[in-house]
């Protein structure tokens, strides 16, 4: 895809999405296309209303020619978001529950708003599903916008728009609405998308495609370089690719004893979002909860960490210091690789250094005034 192809069609998505005569609820606070609280608000609603999971249902089994289970009596009685499967791999949205005949049935919900499959995913979950749930029968769907022209690796999902999602559900309530308001206002736009879809659609996501490759095989260069710069002590490598994250643990920068159970870690980070545009390279110190008050005290006295994460996993965690790396350059080009690799490179050397001086200030304060 050349540049001038790109600038138009983002100029085009740019005046899509900052429109102000569509706005809801989730558009007014920046939530307009987040795959994750829409699956939430989808299973919320699929569960106020079985006679919509019958629609999808029946749906699936006329898409695939088959009979399928009958439908009369449909109910859930499992439903939940972030279905781990094989891997590091999880469904949006799984439900499972039977009918009036006693017969079972799971079905597995992949929802894509602005983004397409990676790493074969509707295959893992296909997998996963027929190993795991062989007795239920099986219903897969993939979800998304009519003008999202993206589809399922796997041949048993099926393809359902958005724009047909409304007319599936059988009740009222505010959740429903809601979600039909947002699809009608935000997610399925037609005099404004089709234009921009129809012209461009395949080479958009083959370029999306293209940028989550380049992403992906950037940050395994840039891995390998890592390796090489830092040989003071062994790295432990923590990776996510498909979310940009490649993660460092230094053997001599944790403890595993019942006194601190924290450690320090490395991580750079490369286009969370898939765009590039949020490279960083980031210092982190991770405790479990019940050590926590050690190092806040520690940390309050050392005055050098900027944010402590307050969440109810059973860590707390500062991000002792971020380096934000502006992308140099055209996306595209040999060059920019090179630079973002560089700058990421320096940073993480930078980082090291810093890490073990935290470390050795740690095991100092410890050591003199907390026996």
């Amino acid at each position: 895809m050349d540049e001038k192809t790109i600038k138009e069609i983002v100029t085009a998505f740019d005046a899509y999405k900052n429109r102000e005569d569509d706005a809801t609820f989730f558009s007014v606070i920046g939530r307009t296309y987040d795959e994750d609280l829409f699956s939430r608000l989808i299973l919320k609603c699929l569960k106020d209303d079985p006679g919509a999971v019958t629609r999808l249902l029946t749906v699936y089994d006329e898409k695939q020619m088959r009979q399928g289970i009958d439908k009369g009596g449909i109910y859930v009685d499992e439903a939940r978001c972030e279905q781990a499967t094989e891997g590091q791999s999880r469904v949006d949205i799984f439900i499972k529950g039977g009918n009036a005949s006693g017969d079972r049935f799971a079905l597995l919900i992949e929802n894509k708003i602005g983004s397409s499959e990676h790493d074969e995913q509707t295959k893992t979950y296909e997998s996963w599903a027929d190993k795991h749930h062989e007795d239920e029968a099986k219903y897969y769907v993939y979800l998304k916008p009519s003008w999202n022209r993206s589809e399922p690796a796997s041949k048993k999902f099926v393809t359902v728009d958005y724009e047909d999602l409304p007319d599936m559900f059988t009740v009222e309530n505010r959740f429903i609405e809601e979600l039909k308001l947002h699809i009608a206002k935000q997610l399925e736009v037609k005099r404004i998308m089709d234009p921009i879809v129809f012209k461009y659609s395949k080479d958009l996501f083959e370029t999306v495609k293209w940028m989550d490759w380049k992403r992906r095989e950037l940050g395994r260069e840039i891995s390998k370089e890592v390796h090489k710069e830092i040989t003071a002590e062994p790295l432990i490598e923590d990776h996510s690719p498909g979310n940009g994250i490649w993660r460092f643990y230094a053997k001599n920068l944790q403890w595993w004893n019942p006194d601190y159970r924290y450690y320090f870690y490395i991580e750079f980070k490369i286009g969370e979002s898939g765009d590039f545009n949020d490279i960083c390279v980031q210092r982190t110190l991770k405790t479990y909860k019940d050590s926590a008050a050690k190092l806040n005290e520690f940390m309050r006295e050392f005055n050098e960490h900027t944010k402590l994460e307050k969440s109810t996993n059973p860590y707390s965690r500062y991000w002792i210091r971020k380096w934000d790396i502006a992308p140099a350059g055209e996306v595209f080009s040999p060059e920019w690789s090179s630079s973002i690799k560089n700058q990421i490179l320096e940073k993480m050397g930078v980082a090291f250094k810093e890490q073990q001086a935290i470390v050795e200030a740690f095991l100092v304060w410890d050591k003199k005034d907390h026996h």
